[in-house]
């Protein structure tokens, strides 16, 4: 597996958190971490050059992280989305680490928002936003919401390559369709229960059948089931519950626009992934 990961920064303190995180992750599952930041556009044309900037960068972060290689810090001009998509390229990387805020105006705004959403269609490579004040980036349970897809079962997959000694739980959430409908299409409080668990049966038949067709250690892997639409603060208490520590999710399939407000909501730190 590739051992390079990026680790953006903005030089704001929350950053330099995630980096300490990150640095202590890298350490410990010998992976190699490679500092990234990126200079907005246009704006060294009222202040320095390029080379300039990096030099002075470079001594301010080894100052805070003494540890770090001048060939682990890298600096450049450029879109935030488009200057870590490059990064990524160049060093192979298989994770993106970002902070979830910072200390600028619209750095909520750059890494909630767009910007966001850009980095991760951007890149191919999952990105890790830390939004939680974990003392570390080890992760006992990781929660999946899944949807049965055969993406889905891509995912998982991955993801379990990425955290094999990592618990992780699936969750499948259905719907009854037309349950505010059933009395008046005729159906007394009995007919309705009827329905109602049958319609949970066959989410419990699928979500058991999906289970068993994947290629994982069943041992790491459970799988769950809830009557609930894609609601983040529902999926958010679902992660309480179960006691996970992480949430990952990919951005195709019936998730694309739900991955995005999972990831604005949530409190646990949350992996988003274009698959």
């Amino acid at each position: 597996m590739k051992k390079n990961i990026v680790v953006a920064t903005d030089f704001s303190q929350r950053s330099f958190d995630v980096i300490n995180k990150a640095l202590t992750f890298a350490e410990e599952h010998n992976k190699v971490i490679h500092i990234v930041h990126i200079i907005e556009k246009g704006f060294l044309d009222t202040l320095k050059n390029e080379t300039t900037v990096y030099e002075n960068s470079f001594m301010h972060i080894k100052e805070k992280f003494p540890t770090l290689l001048e060939e682990n810090f890298h600096c450049r001009q450029d879109s935030l989305e488009d200057g870590i998509e490059r990064y990524v390229k160049e060093l192979e990387a298989y994770m993106v680490i970002i902070a979830s805020s910072g200390e600028r105006s619209n750095l909520v705004r750059q890494f909630l928002g767009t910007s966001t959403k850009s980095i991760v269609r951007a890149i191919d490579v999952p990105c890790l936003v830390v939004k939680s004040d974990k003392e570390n980036l080890n992760f006992n349970s990781i929660l999946i919401p899944s949807d049965l897809s055969t993406t889905s079962k891509t995912y998982i997959t991955r993801i379990h390559e990425l955290f094999p000694q990592t618990k992780i739980e699936l969750l499948y959430s259905y719907l009854v369709p037309f349950e505010g409908r059933l009395s008046f299409y005729g159906m007394d409080k009995g007919e309705s229960l009827t329905f109602q668990e049958n319609m949970k049966h066959v989410a419990l038949t699928e979500a058991y059948n999906f289970y068993e067709s994947l290629d994982v250690n069943k041992d790491k892997v459970g799988v769950s089931v809830i009557k609930e639409g894609l609601d983040p603060e529902a999926f958010s208490v679902e992660a309480d519950e179960k006691k996970c520590d992480m949430i990952a999710i990919h951005t195709t399939g019936n998730f694309s626009f739900f991955a995005f407000d999972l990831l604005e909501h949530s409190h646990k730190d949350v992996l988003i992934t274009r698959i």
